[in-house]
């Protein structure tokens, strides 16, 4: 009998051409999909794979095979957003989501919230190389974070463009200024994320570019902290605009730069195989909304 596990850990291992992609992408342990593909060979005594070096390669059966797989991964998606789109999510389920930000995180829950009350919602926090890992581990479903790298097997939904600004306490001598040329971070105190973060690899990249070395860093973990040092005239930040918050202690700038502004962008991420589930659909297409809605609000 056609066991069906079996097909689906070949499909996976022929598109991604990896065991160790494979298994991420269907979020099992790389034995466990390894097993199932040798019970696949033993059981019609044939051979699927052939190793060249130390890639991973189709026989000639195994291009025939895969590209029938490839048809009725197509017909099982399609089922499953049929029937999907009757229960899971009108119904119930449950979204895991993963950012590197509470604000895009927040707003889009709250839509998809809005529009889904049933599925039953859980988010965490944390740096986008935490939380991509997340995503590709199958501990999350979607993910929130900025300018991810590219992973086979994920899906990219952009949602926008998040420039870096300055943020000090309102008596900072730079306060007076209305945008921070970078040259004069060199004489001040940096309050900068700790190693893994976006905010402090876009911070250090730019001060790179413009071969700026700051008078002395602080090393703060989290946005909020770093809020709270600035706030307290330990030093001045470059975070992204939408983590500036509304605090009447602090005063943001943009930063007067020579070329591109440095910023980040924003993306929803979930794996490529699952992201025809229809709850996660419904997000992807929420999110695709969202992101319209922002660049729009950019350009007024």
């Amino acid at each position: 009998m056609l066991n069906y596990h079996q097909i689906r850990a070949f499909h996976a291992v022929a598109r991604e051409g990896s065991m160790s992609r494979a298994a991420r992408t269907l979020g099992v342990s790389q034995p466990t999909l390894s097993e199932q593909i040798k019970g696949l060979e033993a059981q019609y005594q044939v051979r699927l794979f052939a190793r060249e070096g130390r890639a991973l390669v189709l026989t000639s059966l195994g291009h025939e095979l895969y590209g029938l797989t490839v048809r009725l991964t197509d017909v099982t998606d399609q089922i499953q957003a049929l029937l999907g789109d009757r229960s899971t999510v009108d119904l119930g389920g449950a979204l895991q989501v993963v950012a590197d930000g509470p604000l895009h995180a927040a707003s889009l829950l709250a839509r998809f919230r809005q529009q889904y009350p049933q599925p039953q919602i859980s988010l965490a926090v944390t740096n986008a190389p935490a939380a991509l890992k997340q995503i590709i581990d199958g501990v999350a479903d979607i993910g929130i974070v900025a300018d991810p790298k590219v992973v086979p097997g994920l899906h990219f939904v952009p949602i926008g463009e998040d420039p870096l600004v300055a943020v000090m306490a309102v008596d900072h001598p730079l306060a007076a200024l209305n945008n921070i040329p970078i040259a004069a971070l060199a004489g001040v105190t940096l309050l900068l994320r700790e190693p893994g973060s976006t905010t402090r690899a876009v911070t250090l990249a730019l001060l790179d570019r413009h071969q700026i070395t700051a008078r002395e860093t602080i090393q703060v973990a989290t946005r909020e902290a770093i809020r709270e040092a600035a706030a307290h005239g330990l030093g001045v930040s470059l975070i992204f605009d939408s983590e500036t918050g509304d605090d009447r202690r602090l005063v943001k700038r943009s930063l007067a730069t020579v070329g591109p502004v440095a910023g980040c962008t924003e993306y929803v991420v979930c794996q490529e195989a699952r992201r025809r589930r229809p709850i996660l659909r419904a997000f992807l297409e929420l999110a695709e909304a969202y992101g319209q809605q922002w660049r729009r609000n950019q350009q007024v």
